[in-house]
């Protein structure tokens, strides 16, 4: 149901923006050529590419910059919207046909594991941030908010990890093919932390 899209209203320092960069630029310029790897890396780095991706598929999607903006609640002026549509194109996760019209592909970006993995750090940072934005901003009819604080072994956290994958695997099983009726796009996200010290083994930091 979510894609890595590592950007945000609330844009990061300079100086972590820089990190990320240099993390995984060279390695996309390692494995795919200079230009691709732009590309690419310019598609993980903007939040609303792959968002607008989605969008494609809602029964109302114009491609008309402005209205795209409109739909993100102007979060982005049109003239992103546009690089947006452009980026898509050029990585092939998107065509048009002669009339105009866009469609999704099924094309997968090939990431190396290391920029996975600082993708999805990122990605993840961004998407909290938005969360507290709806919390703030959006009616609660607009938005489902609910948490859980539990004591747990560690053989139930581990249970508890394989419930959240496998209610997120049904989810997206039963939700991931659109009929033609999308209204909108939504992120779903789901996080499970320690509230007290652990151990590297997972168990309960004894007191020192």
């Amino acid at each position: 149901l979510s894609r890595p899209s590592i950007h945000s209203i609330y844009p990061l320092s300079s100086t972590m923006t820089q990190f990320y960069y240099e993390k995984i630029l060279p390695i996309y310029k390692k494995e795919c050529g200079t230009r691709i790897a732009t590309h690419q890396y310019d598609y993980f780095n903007l939040w609303y590419a792959p968002v607008i991706r989605e969008m494609i598929q809602l029964a109302q999607f114009s491609p008309d910059p402005v209205w795209i903006s409109k739909k993100l609640k102007r979060l982005i002026p049109p003239a992103q919207a546009t690089q947006a549509l452009e980026l898509l194109l050029q990585l092939q996760l998107v065509v048009k046909d002669d009339s105009g019209k866009f469609f999704p592909t099924d094309a997968v970006l090939s990431t190396p594991a290391e920029v996975q993995e600082v993708s999805l750090f990122k990605y993840h940072h961004e998407m909290l941030d938005m969360a507290k934005n709806s919390l703030k901003t959006d009616d609660g009819f607009k938005r489902e908010f609910s948490g859980i604080v539990a004591a747990l072994s560690p053989d139930q956290f581990e249970d508890f990890k394989k419930e959240i994958q496998d209610f997120q695997s049904h989810l997206a099983y039963r939700f991931g093919t659109n009929r033609g009726d999308a209204a909108n796009v939504f992120q779903f996200s789901c996080q499970l932390f320690s509230l007290t010290k652990m151990r590297e083994d997972g168990h309960v930091q004894k007191e020192s």
